[in-house]
């Protein structure tokens, strides 16, 4: 679904839902910056700022828990020798 679905969809739900989950991605397994994102203090912080979808689901409903449903360090497969490796799991943490 797109954007304004998904909108469309919490704002008649929000009242009634108590769990939201998205799909979390934090680059592009083809930027060649990955591996300095990675390493890059701030990354770690990352995780926990909302997003635009979870600032609406956070406007929209009765305080419904928000989790991360799906994600990874990077989406197109990640970038060999930064998300098959330890460093590339530490988004998680």
């Amino acid at each position: 679904t797109g954007k304004s679905e998904t909108a469309h969809l919490v704002a008649e739900l929000g009242p009634s839902l108590q769990y939201v989950s998205y799909h979390k991605y934090h680059g592009g397994g083809k930027d060649p910056k990955l591996t300095e994102y990675a390493r890059d203090p701030s990354f770690y912080s990352h995780p926990v700022k909302l997003s635009g979808p979870g600032e609406a689901v956070k406007k929209m409903t009765n305080n419904s828990a928000l989790w991360i449903g799906e994600g990874a360090m990077a989406y197109n497969s990640g970038r060999q020798g930064v998300t098959d490796s330890f460093l590339g799991s530490l988004w998680f943490t």
